[in-house]
């Protein structure tokens, strides 16, 4: 007799759903306990009259709980402490609890006057495969039942039927092998039967074998098993089955046949009630498999007894899974009921891998596939129901559902649920469903309804369905294939002819809802009639021939649909409205549709078209290459129906190549139906046609194929190649494919200027200066908003011949995105010219001006003239650019509030939400009268902040006189190496200048004032963590940072350094700032000479209320320039050698308030190598130096 063995913990994981889970969960009782408690014995035997310690025969890792104990028929058996009393002959169950732990096993009290029969194994054979112990009567049975539970060692012994047994004479039948105590050997039923099996009881593991790891194979079972766990006991695990209760590790059931009638309140099965597996087989990459076996039997259950947890996991063949079933069939009704029952397969309950600790991978899966499983039953439950599995948390192929499915919530033809979020997330292919098929009906009253999965978290392939799919009426989600796509794609599937599919509310012929996340449907065809309920007080809405629903960032690809898509009732009795679409009945932001056609008749109240009904789109939504076919009827009764061939009602998006050849009937609309898209609202139309003819309705086409639709060969010969869209752009190689793209766009023809609409340059070309693509005598008018992509090559402007027009650029109106694009050449006009274009409402980004750009009056820019705008609410944004060309305004009579607004990459622009101005980088020439800035010219207020952040400016910026003295005084100055003038509303981020910056050339330099190294003026903004290393000159009002603080307004000067000398031939010179108003200086150092004749301070000229704290002043005299720039440099990095005398640093740190600073003390001071000094001025000169280049 081999030693009892410990304890063996299985792993029977219970899966927690997301959007399909029940309010309760499961833990097994095998399941990983965190304590043990159990009997060591399942039956007690006991004489009449003794008593006996119960405490000898219980298990326990609770180490200090009482453990507590009952009978429960006290008339033949009382407990007192741990101590049993026997009183009558007769059996009962003995109750034994700790904590959250209840147990019991079976008391059996004997007469010991009666004879007791005992069992000896004494079969004929001796174990060895060529001599198998011998099964020949019920007696040997039982024999072998007695010699496993007595530990006898059968470890891969050979057991052989030799008759067909009635077990008639063991009315209440133990089974050979229990949990703990398994049967390890191999039994060959030989093709016999073992009938009148009976099973009554409330212990676990039952059938005629309890549990075992070893071989069960060619054997009929026949009789009934019930298992009922007793009310209070909070786990109600059955694990009962014809067979087996319970198989783990490397078992293996094959060629058995159930005829049992079986019941059970969790893990029950005709064959088996649970596969377990230990990690140990996991890492060896085995496990336990039911194959070629079928159940005739009835399997029921319900939650009676499920007080805390769910009654779950039932199965024609097997109850729960974590092994593999091949090529099985159930034939068996599968009748569960109650509210928390869940897992109720034809085939198997719940079925699933263990993916953890890198046990498994991706590759191994097909190893642990489901193959070639049949239901031919009927299966009814509450959750999680369906033909093959309730739920797969592992790859299912070549399987079919005949019997009719129902449930409540989560009911599939093949599965109730493929997999679960919780997996999903984690491994990319745990569970698959591939080539399936369903014939019976689905019916899910709650939600959730599909002819192959209710709910899919994997893919779904090359399956189908041919049954009827339903849900209640007032339920969500139903589809021919798939009811709810929560993740994973669905390819190659059909829904068959007669499969029709109704439902309340997302409603498809193949998906009824599909979640956003990149979720693709492909290759899909719908034959069957789709439709909701004709209530009429519910809002039936999403109802597609392919998919009710398409969430954001989906798409469908070369799907079909030849059903009928209704989403009302009869003419007396419309439902309230629609999105209701041949292909989709409504799609969201980002999705796509493509190479789709539509067959069918489309009839809804509202939004209704035959691809797609309704688009909650963006411009990232795209329905293109995709046919409304001949014969298709869009059918409305509405007066304002939203009916289209192509698409019923639509926000936004790009609708593109698109044909349509059916018909529109809508007997009541006045308005709101169009034979292509009925309703737009900011929507692009490219290249749609429509071929009816209302006229001649029975006209033939020729219609082509799915790949090369006529509007493709109709369009496809403009421009050097491309179609347009992101995958395949028109292609500019040439001059006239640029000029043709201008007259596309002045014609206004919204096939070629929309959103998503695709340009990419192929060649380096030459254009003339009469370009202004988008542009026309209004420039806004006519936007360009599709994608330019200049692919890093260039466009040289050529002939451009000066003269006085206004809106001068490449391109007019961006409204679009335009990048990676180099302009080279000269632009000359009068107001508003820019050199990428002049308007900018869209994204201009990784583009170079290398060309002069010319004016005679106000905008100029080297990118764009001017970059969003507060009045009408546009947005732009320019990132990465760099200019390099000549930016200058000749003529000084024309000007605004703020000069010419000359900038280095935007003349003029707009302080509105969005707006952004990064990363960009001028080292050309600046040159005008007023209002000039490296950056930008001029930074209008707004209502927002909005930022200018890490540019950068090398070049000169120079203002010049004007040519008449006098009239320009009040609008002089506002230059700046970055800005010129910047209004309300706006920060200066981690920018920096090198250039130097002029106001003062010319006779009438006495004019100017603002001139900064940063900014020119500046009204309530924030400057922080910018840099001037460039010289500033001007007549009066010049800084380091800032030349002027304009208004009472606040504005903040934080974290910034100038070494570059500020010059000014009167007054209000300052280190950082010129000329302040109510502006707050801190944390700035000054390492420049100032040089003026009133007030050349190091800080600031001339303050009104602000305030100067915290500031580094490093003031030069005896103009030893080079030797401080060593000391400024290296003194921070301990290598400063020189002991110098000549050179005399005169040093402050205070806190400066008002206008009355306190005097610069002049001391000699002589440096040497021990001497320390603040490292801030190194460490941003340095890190903006790097940056820069």
């Amino acid at each position: 007799m081999k030693k009892r063995p410990l304890l063996i913990v299985l792993t029977m994981v219970s899966l927690f759903l997301s959007s399909c889970s029940s309010s309760s969960s499961e833990e097994s009782s095998i399941i990983g306990p965190s304590h043990v408690l159990k009997f060591v014995q399942d039956e007690i035997k006991l004489n009449i009259n003794s008593t006996f310690d119960l405490n000898n025969i219980v298990t326990t890792s609770y180490e200090y709980a009482e453990i507590n104990y009952s009978s429960e028929n006290n008339a033949i058996a009382t407990i007192s402490g741990s101590t049993l009393t026997t009183l009558a002959v007769g059996t009962t169950n003995i109750v034994a609890s700790a904590h959250d732990k209840t147990i019991s096993t079976r008391l059996v009290i004997l007469d010991p006057n009666e004879v007791i029969i005992t069992y000896e194994f004494d079969l004929k054979g001796n174990g060895s495969e060529s001599s198998p112990y011998l099964i020949e009567t019920a007696t040997d049975l039982k024999k072998l039942s007695v010699a496993v539970l007595d530990y006898k060692d059968f470890t891969s012994k050979y057991f052989k039927q030799i008759n067909d047994i009635s077990l008639a004479e063991f009315p209440y039948w133990t089974p050979i092998g229990t949990f703990g105590v398994p049967f390890e050997g191999i039994y060959d039923g030989n093709d016999k039967t073992v009938s009148d099996l009976f099973i009554d009881t409330t212990d676990s593991w039952q059938g005629l074998f309890g549990f075992a790891s070893g071989v069960i194979k060619n054997v009929t079972v026949e009789g009934s098993v019930r298992v009922s766990i007793p009310e209070g006991h909070a786990y109600s695990h059955s694990f009962a089955a014809g067979v087996c209760g319970g198989i783990y590790n490397n078992a293996l059931i094959e060629n058995c046949i159930n005829k049992a009638n079986v019941h059970g309140d969790a893990y029950v099965g005709g064959i088996n009630g649970g596969i377990a597996r230990s990690d140990e087989m996991i890492v060896k990459r085995q496990q336990s498999e039911i194959k070629g076996c079928k159940n005739y039997g009835t399997i029921t259950g319900n939650d009676t007894n499920a007080l805390n947890e769910n009654a779950m996991y039932f199965g024609g063949i097997c109850g729960e899974s974590l092994g593999v079933l091949t090529n099985n069939e159930n034939y068996g009704d599968v009748i569960v009921s109650g509210p928390k029952t869940q897992y109720i397969g034809g085939i198997c309950g719940l079925g699933y891998t263990i993916y953890k600790y890198g046990m498994y991978k991706d590759e191994d899966l097909d190893l642990y596939a489901n193959r070639g499983n049949k239901n031919f039953g009927n299966v009814t439950g509450n959750h999680s129901v369906g033909g093959i599995f309730g739920s797969n948390v592992l790859p299912v192929y070549d399987s079919i559902n005949e019997g009719d499915i129902t449930g409540n919530v989560c009911v599939g033809g093949i599965s109730g649920l493929n997999g679960t979020r919780a997996v999903s997330d984690n491994a990319s292919s745990v569970a698959k469903l591939e080539n399936c098929i369903n014939y019976g009906a689905v019916h899910a009253e709650d939600r959730y309804a599909g002819g192959v999965t209710s709910t899919t978290y994997f893919d779904v392939i090359n399956c189908h369905n041919e049954g009827v799919v339903t849900t209640g009426e007032s339920a969500y989600y139903a589809g021919g294939v798939v009811g709810y796509q929560s993740s994973g794609n669905v390819i190659n599937c059909t829904n068959k002819v007669g499969a029709n599919v109704k439902g309340y509310y997302g409603v498809g012929g193949v998906v009824g809802w599909s979640n956003k996340g990149y979720l693709n449907i492909e290759n899909c065809i719908n034959y069957a009639d789709v439709s909701c309920f004709d209530t009429n007080d519910l809002e039936a809405v999403h109802i597609g021939g392919v998919v009710g629903m398409l969430g954001s960032t989906n798409e469908v690809n070369y799907c079909e649909n030849y059903g009928e898509v209704k989403g009302h009732g009869t003419r007396d009795n419309p439902s309230r409205w629609g999105g209701i679409g041949g292909v989709a009945g409504s799609i969201y932001s980002a999705s796509k549709i493509s190479y789709s056609r539509n067959h069918g008749k489309v009839i809804g109240n509202q939004q209704v078209g035959g691809i797609a009904g309704y688009v909650s789109g963006s411009d990232a939504t795209i329905v293109k290459y995709s046919i409304n076919m001949p014969g298709a009827l869009i059918y409305s009764e509405s007066t304002e129906p939203h009916a289209g061939g192509i698409i019923g009602r639509a926000n936004n998006g790009t609708y593109a190549f698109n044909e349509n050849y059916g018909a529109l009937d809508v007997i009541n609309a006045t308005s709101a139906y169009s034979y292509l898209v009925a309703s737009t609202n900011g929507a692009g139309l490219i290249r749609n046609i429509n071929y009816y003819d209302p006229n001649n309705p029975t006209q033939e086409f020729d219609i082509p194929d799915l790949v090369k639709t006529s509007t493709i060969q109709a369009f496809s010969s403009y421009f050097s190649g491309g179609t347009g869209f992101e995958d395949d752009p028109f292609i500019i190689k040439t001059t006239q494919d640029f000029e043709l793209l201008k007259a596309r766009c002045e014609s206004n023809d919204d096939n070629y200027t929309q959103a998503n609409v695709y340009y990419r340059l192929e060649n380096d070309i030459s254009v003339s200066s009469s370009i202004n693509i988008g542009n026309t005598e209004n420039t806004k008018a006519r936007p360009f908003k599709g994608v330019f992509d200049g692919n890093n090559h260039s466009i040289t402007i050529i002939n451009a011949a000066k003269n006085s027009s206004i809106n001068i650029a490449l391109f007019g109106t961006n409204e679009g995105i335009i990048k990676n694009l180099t302009l080279k050449g000269i632009i000359q006009g009068y107001h508003r010219v820019g050199g990428i274009c002049v308007y900018n409402f869209g994204t201009i980004e990784n583009c170079v001006n290398e060309a002069e750009v010319i004016g005679d009056g106000i905008y100029i820019g080297g990118i764009t003239a001017i970059n969003g705008d507060n009045v009408i609410n546009k947005v732009g944004k320019i990132i990465n650019c760099h200019n390099n060309g000549l930016i200058t305004s000749t003529y000084a009579s024309a000007f605004t509030s703020s000069g010419q607004c000359v900038g280095g990459i935007v003349g003029f622009g707009y302080a509105i939400a969005g707006t952004s101005i990064l990363n960009c980088v001028n080292r050309g020439t600046i040159s005008g009268v007023s209002g000039l800035g490296g950056i930008v010219g001029f930074y209008r207020e707004g209502a927002t902040i909005t930022g200018i952040e890490n540019c950068y400016n090398f070049g000169k910026v120079e203002g010049h006189a004007p040519t008449q003295a006098g009239e320009l005084a009040t609008y002089s100055g506002h230059i700046g190496g970055i800005v010129g003038r910047i209004g309300t509303g706006t920060n200066l981020t981690n920018c920096a200048n090198y250039g130097e910056v002029s106001g003062n050339s010319g006779k009438e330099s006495k004019l100017w004032r603002g001139v900064g190294g940063i900014v020119g003026s500046i009204y309530a903004t924030t400057i922080t963590n910018c840099f001037n290393a460039g010289n500033v000159s001007a007549y009066y009002m010049a800084g380091g940072i800032v030349g002027y603080s304009e208004s009472n307004s606040a504005k903040i000067i934080d974290n910034c350094v100038s070494t570059g000398t500020i010059s000014v031939e009167h007054s209000d010179a300052g280190g950082i700032l010129g000329r302040g108003n109510y502006t707050t200086i801190t944390n700035c150092t000054n390492a420049g000479v100032i040089n003026g004749n009133t007030n050349p301070r190091a800080i600031y000229g001339t303050s009104n209320s602000g305030t100067t704290t915290n500031c580094n002043i490093y003031y030069i005299s005896d103009n030893a320039l080079e030797l401080v720039r060593i000391i400024t440099i290296y003194s921070a990095l301990n290598c400063f050698e020189s002991e110098n005398p000549l050179a005399r640093i005169l040093y402050l740190e205070s806190n400066l308030t008002g206008t009355n600073d306190t005097e610069f003390m002049n001391t000699n001071y002589v440096f040497d190598k021990t001497d320390t000094f603040t490292g801030v001025l190194v460490r941003i000169k340095t890190e903006l130096e790097e940056g820069a280049d």
